[in-house]
């Protein structure tokens, strides 16, 4: 596994490491309207109700990661921030393209998940959170991606696919995308374009449409 690579890799340095989920943790996590909650707990230290912009219960570890970084700059290199300032920047953290809310009843997602890892991510944020609403998918990839597995993920969370596909060398058309699909209904629309807006136009208020895939 890579983590016992860097083990060694940090044994061989001489480096100190500090774990997720050993040395330090993200707990209490909660998922309100916007964002995500949680609490970090580092030895004696407990930083509550700590709060992200972002959805995704992935990018609470991520800020978790953050904080540990920012304290491990204080202690080693002199830094002072405080927790004013971890609160604030973390509440400030955009990444554009990844689980963004780009409207809101209906609700609209983009998300760049072009791998299996960040479609297990995505499916599992949109059915925590929108349990009861139909969900509409968008999908376009590339050709060299795990196209079967990451389509089968997308079908266990989906109420209906539009394949579509986009202006690049690499890319799947939106034809042999659909190729594995077992289950869902889904439409093929090749222009990308007119895929986001039969999606849009198919929404009611309580339906998410979700527009993922190689972005």
């Amino acid at each position: 596994e890579a983590l016992e690579v860097i083990r060694e890799k940090s044994k061989d340095t001489g480096s100190r490491l500090f774990v997720f989920g050993e040395d330090f943790l993200c707990t209490d996590r909660n998922s309100p309207e916007e964002g995500e909650s949680f609490t970090f707990r580092y030895q004696e230290m407990y930083l509550e109700d700590l709060k992200i912009s972002m959805i995704g219960r992935h990018q609470t570890n991520n800020a978790a990661l953050a904080v540990m970084t920012a304290i491990r700059m204080n202690e080693d290199h002199g830094f002072n921030i405080g927790e004013k300032q971890i609160r604030t920047g973390l509440k400030q953290a955009h990444w554009k393209g990844r689980l963004e809310t780009m409207s809101a009843h209906p609700t609209v997602i983009v998300d760049g998940s072009h791998n299996e890892e960040g479609v297990k991510a995505l499916v599992d944020t949109i059915e925590r959170r929108f349990p009861e609403s139909r969900r509409i998918f968008v999908l376009a990839t590339l050709a060299d991606k795990e196209n079967d597995k990451m389509v089968s993920l997308v079908e266990s969370a989906a109420d209906r696919i539009i394949f579509t596909e986009f202006e690049a060398e690499r890319a799947i058309t939106a034809e042999k995308l659909a190729s594995f699909t077992n289950t869902a209904e889904y439409k093929v629309i090749p222009d990308w374009r007119k895929a986001v807006e039969e999606g849009l136009g198919s929404l009611s208020e309580e339906d998410v449409l979700i527009v993922t895939g190689s972005l």
